[in-house]
């Protein structure tokens, strides 16, 4: 099905699509923004808000664009590995009992069209180990040698490995951690996460993911990233206008790409704050609206012309009538929700509202983010 979802601007789209993923509990969300910056501040935005409706361990990824070696081959290289991340935890999935907290994955027109491995040769590159799984030593080593992995004195980076007596010490390429796997025999006996830089042991896991590094070279799939994606999976447009004029753009770069991913996806959603014309959900279904309004609209800030004291009292004069609008909100019935990057953040905003007397008695929420 297709639905157009309107009125959601800029600074409230990833609370929407947040709300969005909670209510279409679909396994896996495509969510396609413009620009790579973009796609950065709305998967952080989603993930903030996901925590907040209380999805405990939800993963939001970013899938990024691959970058050309001749550019920056260390940017390059980290660039594939977040997109064999975002791949590999795609391919788990579908092996995962139960329902899962839903995967977002959040990317931009140029990423979704670039090419993939093809899902049997990327499956048939990926090692998973498993604590108590019998696995010749030599033949784990001979294993990572294939998968390119670096032989190093010391694991400190992705695609590297180390070899202590019993311990062989891996960095698959897809994880932000290193991890120590203490063999007895030919029997993996434990699996812990170690720290990079103090070498010192964490916690316990069950199994890791061990990909091949991006050096290796794969066929690519045909149909792109639509072949790791479920039948459930929900695709969901931001600005679907400007969109549609970029994939059209890049029509030739990946051919039948979209149209594979438009055909698997159960549900596509057009998340716009006007409603444009656009090619890749007309002919929707459903169209709801959302009220949204960003607070921009209700802050002023003083003139360039004042200085010292009368600036001093401009900012003073424009917060508290701020602060007399969110009251107001508060009064209505709307939940206030307040967003600190750290706890210092937090205390001030606390003073402050206590200080203006409009929220006694009224809940506000805090989140950090």
């Amino acid at each position: 099905m297709r639905r157009k979802v309107t009125g959601v601007c800029a600074p409230a789209q990833g609370a929407v699509i947040a709300e969005l993923v909670a209510r279409d509990r679909a396994r896996v969300w495509i969510v396609v923004t413009d620009e790579p910056r973009e796609a950065e501040q709305l998967a952080d935005d989603i993930a903030l808000f996901r925590d907040a409706n209380g999805e405990v361990a939800a993963p939001t990824l970013i899938f990024p664009e691959s970058i050309p070696d001749s550019r920056d081959m260390r940017e390059a290289f980290a660039a594939s590995s977040d997109r064999l991340t975002v791949l590999s935890r795609l391919r788990a999935l579908a092996q995962q009992p139960g329902t899962p907290p839903p995967i977002v994955v959040v990317t931009t027109p140029a990423a979704l069209i670039q090419p993939v491995p093809a899902f049997t040769q990327f499956a048939a590159k990926e090692l998973i180990v498993t604590r108590g799984q019998t696995l010749p030593f030599q033949g784990l080593l001979a294993r990572l040698a294939e998968l390119d992995y670096d032989h190093e004195a010391v694991c400190e980076a992705p695609g590297h490995y180390a070899v202590r007596g019993g311990i062989v010490d891996v960095y698959p390429v897809t994880a932000t951690q290193p991890y120590r796997l203490d063999f007895f025999g030919d029997d993996i006996e434990q699996i812990r996460a170690f720290d990079p830089v103090t070498q010192r042991s964490a916690g316990a896991v069950d199994s890791i993911s061990i990909p091949a590094t991006p050096r290796v070279t794969l066929e690519a799939a045909k149909t792109g990233i639509a072949d790791y994606l479920p039948a459930d999976s929900c695709l969901a447009f931001v600005e679907p206008a400007g969109l549609g004029e970029e994939f059209n753009a890049l029509a030739t770069d990946g051919p039948g790409r979209l149209e594979a991913l438009l055909a698997r996806a159960r549900d596509t959603y057009a998340v716009s704050d006007l409603d444009e014309a656009n090619t890749l959900v007309d002919g929707s279904s459903e169209e709801v609206v959302w009220d949204t309004e960003s607070l921009a609209h209700h802050r002023s800030y003083p003139t360039e012309t004042l200085v010292a004291q009368e600036r001093l009292q401009a900012e003073e004069d424009a917060r508290r009538r701020f602060l007399d609008q969110v009251a107001q909100w508060a009064k209505a019935g709307y939940q206030v929700a307040v967003v600190a990057s750290k706890p210092g953040e937090e205390s001030r905003i606390r003073e402050i509202l206590d200080e203006h007397g409009g929220f006694k008695g009224r809940k506000v929420r805090y989140l950090r983010g």
